[in-house]
């Protein structure tokens, strides 16, 4: 006898869905994932995680970022839920096979700051906060002005840009 959870193959079978679709019927999953005690919602997301990750690389990164975007829309109806469903996610995948669990981390930073907005990372923060913490948070334009407005004050004060500490 195995005590190896088995895969939720209905879980899985989300990724013939189509975008908003997906994230729909995700987020109803999500929803009644939350309502079960802790000890049961892991282990569900652990038979949810087992048939995720049967599935080939691009077909898992789509539906990764739609678990993800699932997660940002319960999350704005109820940050709580949304945290302990992204806990039991996170705890389950300490019981599933190392190389799975790399897999996962990679993929979420890799679909974090391909196909997120940074006002995503921060809502994913929330609930994430190890996966995507080296994920820039900020936008390119807001660098941008960030650098500019360090010039024009440093030009302003009659200054060479260089910090007052630098004497040479």
């Amino acid at each position: 006898m195995t005590n190896e959870v088995q895969p939720d193959m209905t879980w899985s079978e989300l990724a013939d869905s189509e975008g908003d679709a997906r994230v729909s019927e995700m987020q109803q999953r999500f929803d009644g994932l939350a309502g079960l005690d802790q000890s049961a919602r892991e282990q569900q997301a652990e038979s949810m995680i087992r048939a995720e990750y049967t599935l080939e690389d691009e077909p898992l990164a789509d539906f990764t970022e739609a678990r993800l975007r699932s997660w940002m829309s319960l999350a704005g109806s109820n940050l709580g839920r949304a945290q302990d469903v992204a806990r039991a996610y996170e705890k389950a995948f300490e019981r599933v096979p190392g190389g799975m669990a790399m897999h996962h981390a990679a993929l979420v930073q890799t679909v974090a700051r391909d196909r997120f907005t940074p006002e995503d990372i921060d809502v994913l923060y929330e609930l994430i906060p190890r996966h995507v913490e080296n994920v820039p948070r900020a936008s390119q334009e807001a660098v941008e002005h960030s650098v500019g407005t360090q010039r024009l004050t440093a030009s302003a004060m009659g200054g060479s840009g260089k910090p007052w500490w630098k004497f040479w």
